[in-house]
């Protein structure tokens, strides 16, 4: 190698030595020491993930923590230790699920509606049934046409549309909910 080669490192050397520490070249390396005790604190010990990060060691925790949870190495180490729990306890989702159930009955037999109402509510939860609904919202090539048509009218024609004058355009709308086409 001559000292020339040597001299003209590639710009971007500094980046892959920074992704090289990180795991993120090789997503089979081992996790690094602050990266095992980040799966630790917040697996084990139940922190959040900010709180996880400054006990591991990281500098910046909030930015740390953000970024561990994106990489795949992490989430799957978490995953992998969550499920090593779940098999230890023996606990699945549908006897969690079965446990409220039988609560439930109970608060009903002692005419407990509270107790009653916070069970379904868990349940609920299990269930993802308080999870908000997502819109999909498309605009086709029409509506930006329909748009340019609007920048281009005068104040005068944008009165009459927003007085309800039903000639100044023929506009069809489409309300597309989880697939379905509804006129």
């Amino acid at each position: 190698v001559s000292r020339s080669n040597v001299s003209q490192a590639p710009e971007n050397l500094p980046n892959r030595r920074e992704q090289a520490k990180n795991g993120v070249l090789n997503p089979d390396a081992p996790l690094t020491e602050m990266q095992r005790q980040f799966v630790t604190f917040l697996v084990d010990q139940q922190m959040t993930q900010t709180a996880a990060a400054r006990a591991a060691g990281f500098a910046q925790p909030g930015t740390a923590a953000n970024q561990m949870m994106q990489h795949p190495k992490i989430a799957r180490a978490i995953a992998e230790r969550r499920a090593e729990y779940a098999a230890a306890s023996q606990v699945t989702k549908k006897k969690v699920i079965d446990g409220f159930l039988e609560s439930i009955e109970m608060a009903k037999i002692k005419a407990d509606p509270l107790t009653m109402i916070a069970g379904w509510r868990e349940v609920g939860k299990m269930c993802g049934f308080y999870e908000p609904s997502k819109a999909k919202i498309e605009v086709s090539v029409n509506g930006q046409v329909l748009i340019q048509r609007l920048n281009a009218l005068s104040d005068e024609e944008l009165l009459k549309i927003a007085e309800g004058d039903p000639d100044v355009f023929d506009v069809d709308v489409k309300v597309i909910e989880d697939g379905d086409e509804k006129a």
